[in-house]
């Protein structure tokens, strides 16, 4: 017989051998005889086989050098090498026996019982193949579908999900010497629930480092609701502090977080945040968080702030069918000083402005229809009630398209805003003051001292007017036509002619209606021209030119008391050309075949370097008429090297008005360089001159103030990231000020990560400066904070501290 043994196959030999056995007593008792020794031998003899594939509709399957099996007990006796199998479990040892009665089994020596939810290394278990319990005796389980580890010198399986481990330990992290592990008398482990167990201790590295008489630990791999791990810290603005959130899962695309958090020298800080999917295009959150804060107005410019101070945020995306999207992004400040008080990141704290938007758009081929919400909230201040708001700001825009057969083209740019402002300065909009501008009395201190910004910057109270505390309603058509033609080859001539009508609800100094209308007229000559260059197998290469020169005419419209807002309303006599040279090459080639591929691989086109020149040539100016020059250069070689620059150089003052770099290089796999520079001088008020963009800059509401600050903007920005492993990050980032040594920002960041545990450093130099409403002063203070994370897979610690 074969050492391995098909049990119900079996049976049915047996039972037709008695069934016969009657009918040969009595008819041939010496065959009866010979035939019982034969079987007692087949029986009893031991014999050594090879595994014998299962039959269809077996459950047990036992291979083994050995197998016996005694008739009186009906049980199966396996021994060297046995392999035992029934449905999804398998189990090799030294030695086991099986029940076909009952479907109990024992099994020992060298013991390894596997599953689908993992394997278990034992010396002893006491099992049943039918009911899928057992006890596991000196056993480690590694648990690979619920991603622990849980040993025991008993290990009881109780249910399909369910264990009890006496004097045992549970970790998620590592099997031989585990990073952390929870150590106790008895433990109780659910999958998918809680590990609960009675005088536990906590172990890192093997060393105790905490004891409860009773622990709850959540092992869920799938969202659950329940308290998250705490957060302490120690920080210079708010003391000792501790967090402790609860997450909510309501449903499948539904959840919240309750959050509380103690602040020791502020008080109690209580927030929620909800977030849903309604659809796949519809999705969103609401967030929100309060506290009385007993420490508001403790020193300088917060001195009498409101003790009461939130943060309120909704944040929805919404596509309302093919091309028809819209938006909510909101984010409100009880005050000025909130982030600088409680954010945790640098970003967020030197943050100059609260955004929110409320947004539609409607696109088709051509065109787009769009309506915009939009507020600002300054940072830095108690409050700014003088700040532009363009509440709503509605666009109709049309690209040039072809008027029915024709070969003229027309196009729209059209726009009406209501610029809105909470206060503004006594005028002639009160009937009761005087239209004198040298009698008009700004409403409040930041206004005053806007006012004198704007006449200590050489303009006279009428003309600062202009600029500041005034809000009303504006409609901006922009109606223009255009003619392509063909003049020879390569050579296109479009001339264009436009009426840009502007309305304005009230002027400058009055509440007449005012308007101002610009007659717009123009064309300009383009050509292309190329060239390729054959790279042999690598592929090919082209040069593309592409000069041109267009033509801008404005007439002068006199003066007009029309309120200034922002750079619409500042385009006046124009008499200029542009002279525009782009060079473009382009690398060209295949990429490499897969193997078993056949057919040729799809060509790819690189743009590795752009080249675009743009000199203004004014002939309204009287002596030197190349008044600027702009200059952009494109480099992107591989994925591995990206550099952009542009600039704009001022032959009238000698000197670059703008300069601004990006270079990206990725040295090798593992570590990147990134640097910026951005340099703007002062752009006056009183002047059309264009940017390095060669669109006039926006001015108005607060950035006319910046610009007469005749400051403009100088800073560096750079970056290194080294990365060379999955596990290990550095990175370095700083912004660098130029101007002066005050407002540099640096950023050092280390980061382990394994896959159970995690630690990072986090260290933070920065500047930061908040306007004193008193003094109308900035008053800077130098921070230096220190962040340190240390996460052990489920559990979170953390520890900041502010120096």
């Amino acid at each position: 017989m074969h050492g391995s043994g098909h049990f119900r196959s079996f049976r049915d030999i047996l039972a037709a051998v008695r069934r016969n056995l009657k009918d040969l007593r009595a008819h041939h008792p010496l065959l009866v005889i010979l035939l019982s020794l034969c079987y007692a031998l087949v029986i009893f003899t031991p014999v050594s086989s090879p595994a014998v594939d299962l039959e269809p509709g077996e459950d047990v399957r036992i291979d083994a050098d050995r197998l016996n099996y005694d008739q009186n007990r009906k049980i199966y006796a396996a021994e060297g090498n046995v392999v035992f199998v029934t449905g999804t479990m398998k189990l090799t040892c030294d030695a086991a026996e099986y029940s076909d009665l009952t479907g109990a089994f024992t099994a020992g020596g060298n013991v390894v019982f596997t599953d689908e939810k993992g394997t278990v290394l034992c010396s002893r278990v006491e099992g049943n193949a039918r009911t899928g319990l057992g006890t596991f005796y000196v056993a480690e389980m590694d648990n690979i579908k619920g991603g622990y580890f849980l040993k025991g010198d008993q290990i009881d399986k109780l249910g399909e999900t369910t264990y009890h481990a006496a004097g045992g330990s549970f970790s998620e992290c590592g099997k031989k010497r585990p990073l952390w592990e929870i150590r106790g008398k008895n433990l109780w482990v659910t999958q998918e629930e809680y590990v609960t167990g009675r005088h536990t201790t906590m172990r890192i590295g093997g060393v105790p480092v905490f004891y409860t008489p009773y622990f709850l630990f959540p092992i869920k791999t799938k969202r659950q609701s329940g308290l998250l791990q705490p957060v302490f810290g120690q920080g210079s603005r708010n003391g000792k502090s501790i967090e402790l959130d609860y997450f909510w899962n309501m449903d499948t695309n539904r959840d919240a977080t309750f959050s509380y958090e103690y602040l020791g020298d502020n008080g109690n800080r209580f927030g929620l945040e909800y977030r849903y999917a309604v659809a796949q295009d519809v999705h969103g959150a609401l967030f929100g968080k309060y506290i009385h804060d007993r420490n508001a107005d403790r020193e300088g410019s917060r001195i009498g702030m409101n003790q009461d101070r939130w943060e309120i945020g909704l944040t929805h995306y919404h596509n309302l069918e093919d091309r028809v999207y819209g938006g909510i992004f909101t984010d409100f400040f009880s005050d000025g000083f909130y982030l600088s008080d409680f954010a945790t990141s640098p970003e967020a704290r030197v943050q100059v402005n609260g955004q929110s938007d409320v947004t539609l758009v409607k696109r088709w081929d051509g065109g787009n229809l769009s309506a915009d919400f939009r507020y600002y909230q300054e940072m830095g201040v108690r409050r700014e009630k003088t700040t532009l708001q363009p509440i709503p700001e509605i666009r109709l825009d049309l690209t040039p398209r072809r008027a029915g057969q024709s070969n003229w083209f027309y196009a729209l740019d059209s726009g009406f805003v209501n610029f809105y402002r909470q206060e503004g300065y006594r005028s002639t909009l009160s009937p009761n003051i005087s239209s004198d501008p040298w009698t008009l009395t700004p409403v409040t201190s930041d206004q005053a001292a806007n006012l004198r910004k704007l006449t200590d910057a050489g303009f006279d109270a009428e003309t600062a007017l202009r600029h500041q505390g005034i809000k009303g309603r504006r409609l901006d058509l922009f109606p223009n036509v255009s003619l392509p033609l063909d003049l020879i080859s390569n050579l296109v001539f479009t001339p264009m002619i436009g009426y840009r009508e502007t309305l304005y609800s009230r002027g400058a100094f009055s509440e007449d209606f005012a308007d101002r209308g610009i007659f717009y007229a123009g064309g300009g000559l383009s050509s292309r021209f190329f060239r390729d260059f054959s790279l042999g197998s690598s592929g090919s290469f082209r040069h593309i030119v592409e000069p041109g020169i267009t033509y801008d005419y404005r007439p002068e419209q006199g003066q007009k008391e029309i309120p200034i807002y922002d750079e619409v309303d500042t385009i006046g006599h124009a008499d200029q050309f542009h002279l525009k040279l782009t060079n473009r090459f382009l690398m060209t080639g295949r990429g490499e075949p897969k193997v078993g591929q056949v057919k040729e691989t799809e060509v790819e086109t690189r743009e590795i370097m752009a080249l675009k020149f743009d000199a203004l040539y004014d002939r309204l100016l009287a002596e030197q008429r190349f008044r600027s020059i702009t200059g952009e250069w494109d480099l992107n070689f591989t994925d591995s090297l990206y550099m952009e620059i542009n600039s704009l150089y001022n032959f009238m003052e000698h000197d670059f008005e703008s300069l601004n770099l990006d270079l990206k290089y990725k040295v090798q796999e593992t570590l990147t360089f990134q640097a910026g520079r951005r340099f703007t001088q002062r752009i006056p008020v009183d002047s059309n001159r264009p940017s390095g963009s060669g669109e006039l800059r926006t001015i108005g509401g607060d950035d006319v103030l910046n610009a007469l600050d005749n400051q403009g903007i100088s800073y560096w920005t750079t970056s290194v990231g080294w990365e060379p492993n999955k596990a290990l990050s550095m990175s370095l980032s700083g912004y660098f000020n130029a101007a002066d040594s005050t407002g540099d920002d640096l950023s050092f960041k280390l980061s382990y990560q394994t896959e159970c545990w995690g630690a990072m450093l986090v260290a933070d130099r920065y500047d930061e400066s908040v306007l004193n409403d008193h003094t109308h002063e900035l008053e800077m203070d130098r921070v230096n904070e220190i962040r340190f994370f240390f996460t052990i897979k489920s559990l979170r610690f953390k520890l900041f501290s502010n120096i």
